[in-house]
């Protein structure tokens, strides 16, 4: 590849300056497509970092992710043991209905909420006890917090995305930077019988509105009556064969900003995601 005055392509780090600066700005909807093996997940887990923090970071995928992803990413096991803790906490200590005295929890389940809290404690700091007002029948956020996710999954277990309302609604007051990632955001929705659609509009609305938190949905194909629903719009796809990958990323949309440089060259040497300011983009 030649280099082009593209050589003037600023980055921040392995990614787009223009693009972690708007996403930093703000809780934004992010829709990342690509086809499958073009490094979305990759993308997505090095963005995170460069513009939240990784005990900020909600993941909700419908897959295993690879072992190398958890090499270069240290933190994701971090995150899967809190958001574990998340769910025993929720399933076992949730309070009691007003007025009612708690019924006596087996050893058993006090030791289960005893290692969540200790391991909460040390990932994420004192984490908030319940409170002593009524609470719901179900292991889940207050009913007004869910009003607009219950309107679109009706009374499906997507144990997936309440698990990240359950786990926004314990983090400590204060966090800034929360982001919420959907791996194959298509693929859950199929799986559960949902319009994605639909879905997309009201956890942007929710995460923003309720937990100052940015969304972003990697999809493997193409949605084309997504991107009004975003805030920006990036695309992957490889263009090179070879010992290395190599890749171009689409700055598709960023808000109403002009974007400078609509066209990256990338590679995923090493496993992690990393654009190539000065090479010549096609097209």
């Amino acid at each position: 590849m030649e280099e082009a005055e593209g050589a003037r392509q600023e980055a921040a780090g392995d990614f787009p300056r223009e693009l972690v600066d708007f996403m930093g700005s703000s809780p934004r909807l992010l829709l990342v497509r690509g086809r499958p093996r073009t490094g979305k997940t990759a993308f997505c887990l090095g963005l995170s970092e460069a513009v939240s923090q990784p005990q900020n970071v909600f993941i909700v995928s419908t897959r295993a992710l690879d072992p190398v992803m958890y090499e270069k990413f240290p933190w994701l096991r971090q995150n899967e043991a809190r958001d574990r803790s998340f769910e025993v906490l929720f399933q076992v200590a949730r309070p009691p209905p007003k007025k009612t005295l708690p019924p006596p929890k087996p050893p058993e389940e006090e030791a289960r909420i005893k290692s969540a809290k200790e391991m909460l404690r040390d990932i994420m700091g004192e984490v908030p006890e319940p409170s002593p007002a009524e609470g719901p029948e179900e292991p889940e956020p207050d009913r007004t917090e869910l009003a607009g996710l219950r309107a679109v999954i009706g009374k499906k277990d997507v144990r997936e995305l309440l698990r990240v309302y359950r786990g926004l609604a314990r983090v400590p007051p204060g966090a800034s930077g929360l982001l919420v990632m959907l791996d194959r955001a298509d693929r859950l929705c199929e799986k559960n019988g949902i319009e994605l659609a639909q879905l997309a509009g009201v956890l942007r609305d929710d995460l923003s509105a309720k937990f100052g938190a940015g969304l972003i949905l990697v999809l493997d194909r193409p949605t084309a009556d997504l991107d009004g629903t975003a805030d920006a719009v990036v695309n992957l796809k490889e263009v090179g064969q070879g010992e290395d990958f190599l890749g171009q990323l689409e700055l598709i949309r960023l808000g109403d900003l002009k974007v400078k440089y609509p066209r990256w060259m990338y590679n995923l040497r090493g496993g992690r995601f990393k654009v190539l300011p000065g090479m010549r983009a096609i097209g």
